[in-house]
């Protein structure tokens, strides 16, 4: 992998704004990744940085190292349309391969002298001169740097959240998050507690019982409807296939997008009135996997898809083996020794691990807008967060996310969902680098608008349940995009600039043309129609 800059340059402690326009790119996991090859390969634009705040790239999948870490969407379409691998050993990439892919993505384009290891921006301030003013601490000390565009690919999964449970601190054994796991501990003869039942603790629970003279209890107050896909190793013959024959791999993208994730967005969030049916089969298989004891705790009562599904029934399987006990009460409070469960039982522990999920309701860097306000500050402002496509946000000019509000969805590849908005980014920033602009702003009414209406199809749709979802876990919806994957990609695949306040150097309004036809539009609907047509005959005839 060609090596990452480990510091800003340390040539002087402010620098002035380059000639020409800088973009600044916040995180190297795969949303930075897919930043810097669309500015290269699409605009031939090679004056950014991608700042990561970490000694090294990867995200959630560097920081997520636990047993059985991996994907829950199927490898060939967990990954990038510019760079397909046709070796994948798992059909469900692991952690580790997931990691040494995107590092070979890096050396592949050459993002390498773009990254900024150990660089964290702390602050960025929107100026009078349609930039903003970054002030970034390295290993060299905080230097200031001007940029034209802010694209932020922070992520959603990277911050811990750790449970609000009395007596936390007072625990004298080893107590880790899932996401920051303690590498230098031996499971091996410890009593430990796994707190959460979500995908995460699944995984863990599906691993570590295997451990020698390891005694595990879960704790799991909500659980989670599974439907168990092929976890298994990809053939010899379907990488030789893959590898071999034109488009074969292109072509494995589209099965899997079109026949799979799709289908499954249909099945599971289309008004089909399939729920009953699926909570019947998902129920079976559950019960089918699971000791008798524990069925009653098990089975969800709430629709399927409200939560995030568990795709593997390992975890359930492993409840039969008797070094493992799954409790449902709730903690009263942990003590030096162990954990006291709401019943009044004393469950004597060394190692807690807590696998209870990341802060998604924050935004963590002070980025201040046109009127003085922090994008978090904006968010407090208006009951959560909120974008116009999940990407940009009214009143601060020159600022796009990937992975932003309203764009997780939980039957597709979130890659999928970044190339989209990056190639939409593309358009908003391509005027600024030719000269034609120095911002954009998207309008408050539009954005209103948007997310009025996403709430509004959210508050029909099965996202009923209190979950990770929702603000503090209960507020409003601002993780689910509430449609499929074509839709979203409809939406984005055109910039509007009839959305936006567009400014010149001086500050003065421009106008821009959309640039396509009545012509254009109405083919793209027809055939995106069609296609969605097909896709829900093909449902209903299963």
């Amino acid at each position: 992998m060609e090596p990452p800059h480990t510091a800003s340059p340390p040539t002087t402690m402010k620098e002035s704004i380059p000639e020409e326009p800088f973009i600044a790119i916040i995180g190297a996991g795969f949303g930075g990744i897919i930043a810097g090859i669309c500015l290269k390969e699409k605009l031939n634009f090679h004056n950014f940085s991608i700042y990561e705040k970490d000694s090294d790239i990867g995200g959630t999948w560097r920081d997520n190292r636990y047993p059985g870490a991996r994907c829950d969407v199927l490898s060939h379409f967990y990954s990038l349309s510019t760079d397909l691998k046709s070796d994948w050993e798992d059909k469900c990439a692991t952690q580790s391969s997931i990691l040494g892919y995107m590092k070979d993505v890096i050396q592949k384009h050459r993002l390498g002298p773009h990254i900024k290891l150990n660089t964290e921006i702390l602050s960025a301030n929107w100026t009078g001169q349609q930039t903003y003013q970054l002030k970034i601490q390295s290993t060299t000390g905080v230097s200031d740097q001007k940029a034209n565009v802010i694209i932020s690919a922070a992520g959603v999964l990277h911050i811990p959240k750790m449970p609000v449970i009395k007596g936390l601190d007072t625990f004298d054994g080893k107590l880790f998050h899932s996401a920051r796991w303690d590498e230098s501990i031996n499971l091996s003869g410890k009593r430990v507690a796994v707190i959460g039942s979500g995908c995460t603790a699944a995984q863990i629970m599906a691993e570590i019982p295997n451990t020698k003279d390891i005694k595990v209890v879960q704790f799991g107050r909500t659980p989670s409807w599974i439907f168990p896909i092929d976890q298994g190793k990809v053939s010899n013959l379907t990488k030789w296939i893959l590898n071999s024959i034109p488009l074969a791999n292109r072509l494995m993208r589209w099965r899997i997008f079109w026949l799979i994730n799709e289908r499954n967005f249909h099945l599971i969030f289309g008004p089909f009135g399939l729920q009953a049916l699926l909570r019947k089969r998902s129920a079976a298989l559950m019960k089918k996997a699971a000791p008798q004891k524990y069925h009653e705790v098990l089975i969800p009562n709430f629709p399927v898809g409200s939560r995030r599904l568990i795709i593997n029934d390992s975890h359930l399987r492993a409840l039969h083996l008797p070094n493992v006990e799954y409790k449902h009460e709730a903690i009263e409070e942990i003590t030096a020794d162990g954990i006291i469960t709401s019943k009044g039982e004393k469950v004597p522990v060394d190692v807690i691990i807590c696998a209870t999920g990341f802060v998604v309701d924050k935004y963590p860097i002070d980025v201040f807008g046109r009127d003085g306000i922090t994008i978090q500050g904006y968010y407090d402002k208006t009951g959560g967060p909120n974008a116009h496509l999940g990407m940009t946000v009214p009143g601060f000019p020159n600022f796009a996310m990937l992975s932003g509000p309203n764009t997780a969805t939980g039957f597709t590849s979130v890659l999928f969902f970044e190339e989209a908005q990056m190639d939409y980014i593309r358009q908003l920033v391509k005027p600024i680098l030719d000269g034609r602009t120095a911002s954009f702003e998207v309008k408050q009414d539009v954005n209103d608008k948007f997310n009025r209406e996403i709430q509004e199809r959210l508050a029909r749709s099965v996202h009923i349940s209190n979950s990770w979802y929702r603000v503090n876990g209960v507020g409003k919806n601002i993780a689910i995009w509430p449609g499929s994957g074509l839709e979203y990609w409809r939406n984005v695949r055109k910039v509007n600039w009839l959305d936006f306040d567009v400014r010149n150097n001086e500050g003065a309004f421009v106008r821009l043309s959309n640039g396509f036809g009545w012509m254009s539009t109405t083919v793209s609907v027809v055939l995106v129609a069609g296609l969605s047509m097909l896709i829900q005959a093909r449902v209903l005839s299963k």
